[in-house]
């Protein structure tokens, strides 16, 4: 958690300047008619922002949940390992120590 907060702190501004950017330099391709530039391009442009604005949503939000979701289930399976590791090696200790009929 203390790493997704730090890279959100340092990498949140440089990410959407970029894509605030990106996007706004595409307005003009989007208004721009075909007689001024000879060919439409709107439809272009259209797609590149909403492609830029999905990935930039994608890349703030999506990415750190699942990373966490991930964490939380390694975390979750390693310690379910370990109890497991721990119960068999109990099992394997009181089997040796029992002692045997004959």
């Amino acid at each position: 958690a203390e790493a997704l907060l730090l890279a959100a702190h340092r990498r949140f501004r440089p990410i959407m300047m970029t894509a605030l950017t990106t996007m706004f330099g595409m307005v003009p391709m989007l208004l721009s008619s075909a007689t001024s530039i000879g060919m439409s391009y709107t439809s272009f442009a259209i797609s590149l922002i909403g492609g830029l604005a999905t990935a930039t949503l994608l890349t703030l939000l999506v990415v750190p949940v699942f990373y966490t979701l991930f964490d939380d289930l390694r975390a979750h399976l390693s310690g379910s390992l370990a109890w497991s590791r721990a119960r068999a090696t109990r099992r394997r200790a009181a089997a040796t120590e029992a002692p045997t009929a004959g």
